[in-house]
């Protein structure tokens, strides 16, 4: 299920999320700048809108669309405000998990 975090802070009377979960949600925030400034130099990295951060568990069926993330696609004619996507796995392939690949398309 998606969540639209501004909604859920400014539209709402109640607080969606506990302090730890808001800490937990800047820490993958952090971790992902850390990484593309080290890999790649970029020093300014801002989310765009909107921005998803997902866990796969290839244990449990997917159960919309867009949880079968193996499909070809272009995520810049999906969301119209994406200009990159990036894909940051926390995990090792062979060690972590077997199977799958990565592969970036020419149109």
């Amino acid at each position: 299920q998606f969540v639209d975090v501004w909604v859920m802070f400014n539209l709402t009377k109640t607080r969606p999320f506990s302090r730890a979960e808001l800490g937990i949600y800047e820490q993958l925030i952090a971790r992902a700048r850390e990484s593309l400034r080290l890999r790649f130099g970029a020093e300014s990295l801002w989310l765009a809108s909107p921005s998803f951060f997902s866990r796969i568990d290839g244990d449990k069926p997917p159960i919309i669309a867009n949880d079968e993330y193996w499909h070809t696609h272009a995520d810049t004619l999906q969301y119209g405000s994406f200009v990159y996507t990036g894909l940051l796995y926390l995990s090792d392939g062979g060690s972590d998990f077997d199977g799958g690949r990565l592969v970036f398309e020419t149109a």
